[in-house]
């Protein structure tokens, strides 16, 4: 019995005190790990929401190229048509002139030929 009186009362306060200093250090290292979970949570919130932002940005620009491409197409379609009437109406002018030149042509050697 080699220990003293105050040793022995400061045995157990001294046990206590480590275990209520281990219980800090837990809750601590909860907290530690509850705040990482915390971050990667709002950092994967962050990254989510801006792939919405790129997917919505990439959706509007693809439906705005759409419109142009339709827009583009419409315009050329009309252009095809225009030539098209145009070339028409040549076709038409230069058969209308080759029919009047082969009437001045057949008219002018029967006047001839009587």
């Amino acid at each position: 019995m080699g220990q003293s009186f105050a040793a022995l009362l400061g045995g157990p306060a001294m046990v206590q005190d480590e275990k209520e200093r281990q219980k800090r250090e837990k809750e601590a290292a909860e907290l530690r790990e509850q705040e990482r979970k915390l971050k990667e949570l709002k950092d994967e919130e962050r990254r989510l929401r801006q792939e919405i932002q790129d997917a919505k940005r990439a959706a509007r620009e693809q439906a705005r190229k759409e419109v142009e491409d339709a827009k583009r197409e419409k315009r050329e379609a009309k252009q095809r048509k225009l030539q098209e009437k145009e070339k028409e109406k040549e076709d038409r002018e230069a058969r209308q002139r080759s029919r009047e030149q082969q009437q001045a042509r057949g008219s002018s050697t029967r006047g001839r030929g009587g």
